[in-house]
């Protein structure tokens, strides 16, 4: 699990087939290709190699991805048959962070409830 930058480094691992499912809260530049890696290895690329579940959350107004970057990561996921659920809530990024303007307390516990869940489900499999 992971937030923000955390989030994309989630989504990055859950490439390692060791690792059984990842709930990526707001990935910063999934959609970009931003982060410095070698050639052919951007984060999103390599979607097609994951092979267990992935939850994706985003806010709708999250200037750091925004609509044309989510739309790019749902479609590149779709057309490589990925497991993943997605959420889009109406929040800005960092809405699960404890502070500032930008929390929102309710949909933080809903997401560390859903996350809980999640990881449950994996467990019991």
């Amino acid at each position: 699990m992971g937030v923000c930058i955390g989030g994309h480094l989630a989504f990055r691992a859950a490439l390692n087939p060791a690792i059984k499912g990842a709930y990526c809260l707001y990935p910063t530049d999934l959609h970009s290709d931003t982060l410095p890696c070698a050639a052919h290895n951007q984060t999103l690329s390599r979607c097609s190699e994951i092979r267990d579940p992935v939850v994706l959350v985003f806010g709708k107004q999250d200037p750091h991805v925004p609509w044309e970057g989510r739309d790019k990561i749902r479609q590149t996921l779709q057309t490589h048959g990925c497991d993943f659920t997605w959420h889009e809530v109406k929040a800005q990024h960092a809405f699960m962070r404890d502070e500032g303007e930008r929390y929102d307390p309710m949909l933080a516990l809903q997401h560390y409830s859903m996350a809980i869940n999640f990881f449950r489900e994996l467990q019991s499999e």
